[in-house]
């Protein structure tokens, strides 16, 4: 106990400072806000079967795992940063539980603590378990059926770890879609083919039951989703799934613009989201594999985890359209190997868990966090809520979710010079934001009835009021 406790300490207090910062900054636009509002919506709406992005218009683009997730919090918790990425920290230590009771039966204590701090003081881990996403939940059931299979090798038996495996699947179906069983499946074909047969993986696992309970969680929301919002399979199987996969610029992408990324660069965001363990693991790894006797003898459990942590960046590999989360599902096997080869190592090591609480925490100190706002418009919008009471907010063009978010939906989109002119023609107070790029496409009619209120880093703000100087405006004559 005594060796473990610097490892015990790193954990505990990165745990603290996790959950402590949950509400300390603003959700981030765009990503955090848009899940948050989706959730929000979901409330609001009182319909948990078909997530929607706005009022009306179905989300297609992931499945709800995580949303019900943060809708549950949200309604129990309040609308607040809290309760929105409370669901994500939830679902990281529950990944981390996983991985430190496995690694205490299969090794040690000292190898579970190990193990634990390793995938929870990782840059991409500990951010992860507290941003509004969906990759927290996908990670979790990676880790489910990783573990199960793993745990499957080396006992030989158990009905627990193979509906386990299957449980992982159907939750991460829910969470992320099929990659979550590519992302499984992969490594556990690779291994197979390898080590033993295809016929051996078939009597190895409960496939009918197993499947069946894939099919009774997963199955009947695909279902409810694709006959109240037909489209849904189409654009979710097809296009989230391949052609956003192969072409970083589909043009079918409802929701966005994709990431180009060259090809390969899932490595580079493995090294820097992997931090402070990635260069260990890259040296730990080569001298694993330059000693041929002493790959001889290890386990097959610790070379499916090794494919299973390289799994993903593989994968990854080959796609155009990739973000620095997805390196996520390689933390569990990773977590697992690190805490196998570094549990003798120098107790000093858990002093590297330490340097990724500690620069984040430092962020916040220095006031470098404060800048996080401009990918937010709380602050603005409390700063004009305090400017003589309640005013109706419109944005042109673009409205950042985290708007809706903090507005709780009275916040209101106008997408075009057209509707513009209509709502100014009836609407003679307010205010109205426009992308200070975009100022030009108001037109002379529009700035007639608008009175310049100040700009900030992105946005002109006018104020709303009666059309003045055009004796032709087609708005005044509305009046």
């Amino acid at each position: 106990m005594r060796r473990n406790w610097p490892w015990m300490l790193t954990l505990l207090a990165a745990i603290i400072i996790r959950l402590v910062s949950l509400s300390a900054y603003p959700l981030h636009d765009t990503t955090e806000a848009r899940y948050s509002e989706i959730a929000r919506l979901m409330v609001a709406s009182n319909d948990w079967w078909v997530p929607q992005i706005a009022p009306g218009n179905p989300f297609w683009a992931k499945p709800p795992l995580s949303i019900w997730a943060t809708a549950a919090s949200l309604k129990l918790l309040g609308a607040t940063e809290f309760a929105a990425r409370l669901p994500a920290l939830l679902f990281s230590l529950i990944a981390v539980v996983l991985v430190f009771r496995y690694c205490s039966k299969r090794y040690s204590d000292a190898a579970a603590w190990v193990a634990a701090t390793t995938f929870f003081c990782s840059g991409v881990g500990f951010i992860g378990a507290g941003a509004v996403m969906t990759d927290s939940a996908l990670t979790l059931s990676v880790t489910i059926s990783v573990i199960a299979f793993a745990s499957r090798i080396g006992q030989e038996k158990g009905r627990v770890s193979g509906f386990a495996f299957f449980f992982g699947i159907a939750l991460g179906l829910l969470a992320k879609g099929p990659i979550a069983a590519v992302l499984v499946g992969i490594p556990v074909l690779l291994w197979t083919l390898r080590y033993k047969s295809l016929l051996w993986l078939w009597t190895f696992l409960p496939w009918g039951r197993g499947l069946l309970l894939v099919c009774l969680l997963a199955l009947p929301w695909y279902v409810i989703a694709e006959v109240r919002s037909p489209g849904f399979l189409q654009y979710f199987v097809v296009g989230e799934h391949f052609y956003r996969f192969i072409d970083s610029g589909w043009s079918g992408d409802l929701y966005g613009n994709g990431h180009s990324r060259p090809l390969g660069t899932i490595w580079v965001f493995a090294l820097i989201g992997l931090f402070p363990w990635s260069f260990l693991c890259v040296y730990v790894l080569f001298k694993w594999r330059s000693k041929s006797q002493h790959r001889d003898k290890e386990s097959l459990d610790t070379r499916f985890l090794l494919l299973a942590a390289l799994a993903p960046l593989l994968f990854f590999s080959f796609a155009k359209n990739i973000l620095p989360a997805y390196v996520m599902p390689s933390l569990p096997a990773l977590a697992v190997l690190c805490g196998k080869w570094l549990e003798h190592r120098a107790r000093s090591l858990a002093l590297l868990g330490a340097t990724v609480p500690a620069i984040f925490l430092t962020l916040f100190v220095t006031g470098v966090v404060a800048e996080l706002d401009n990918k937010s418009q709380k602050q603005l919008l409390e700063t004009l809520a305090g400017e003589g009471g309640p005013r109706a907010v419109f944005y042109f063009e673009q409205m950042p979710h985290s708007a809706s978010f903090y507005s709780k939906g009275e916040t209101v989109l106008i997408p075009n010079r057209e509707e513009l002119e209509e709502v100014l023609a009836q609407q003679q107070d307010g205010v109205l934001l426009v992308l200070s790029k975009n100022e030009q496409k108001l037109g002379p009619s529009a700035h007639s009835c608008l009175s310049f209120k100040a700009v900030t880093k992105r946005y002109t703000i006018f104020s709303i009021g009666r059309c003045v100087g055009l004796t032709d405006n087609p708005l005044s004559a509305t009046r």
